[in-house]
């Protein structure tokens, strides 16, 4: 968004945004609105990052993440595949590990982002092991 408003800043220096007509009617409005993209930059949802991001949202919750249902629904255990992130938030008391479930600990709760960054950080390879 930031980008994209500097963009819009940009133009209206060279023509004012209320003499634009954003119908495409005019040439110029054409020229001027076709070099504004939402998309400048495309970050594919890969997936990993779908792997990644249900990972999250499951620790969100109170239940945590079911590591046997994570497993049926992805056909990767969270265990091995963001072993490094969750075996240092263990090691930091962030995450418990009991009865097949991962949740956040009530120390995990209030730091649940170093959590989630760990484990977006995990490198993007999983898939190849």
């Amino acid at each position: 968004p930031r980008e994209y408003l500097k963009k819009i800043l940009h133009l209206e220096k060279e023509k004012p945004l209320e003499e634009i007509s954003f119908d495409f009617s005019s040439d110029a409005d054409r020229k001027i609105l076709g070099t504004i993209s939402a998309l400048d930059q495309f970050d594919p949802y890969s997936p990993v990052t779908e792997l990644k991001e249900a990972a999250i949202l499951r620790l969100r919750l109170n239940s945590g993440i079911d590591l046997a249902q994570f497993e049926e629904n992805y056909y990767f255990s969270p265990t091995s595949i963001f072993k490094d992130a969750i075996e240092s938030s263990i090691s930091d008391k962030l995450l418990l590990l009991k009865d097949g479930n991962l949740k956040l600990t009530d120390k995990g709760r209030l730091l649940s982002n170093e959590v989630f960054v760990r484990i977006m950080n995990e490198e993007d390879s999983i898939m190849e092991k």
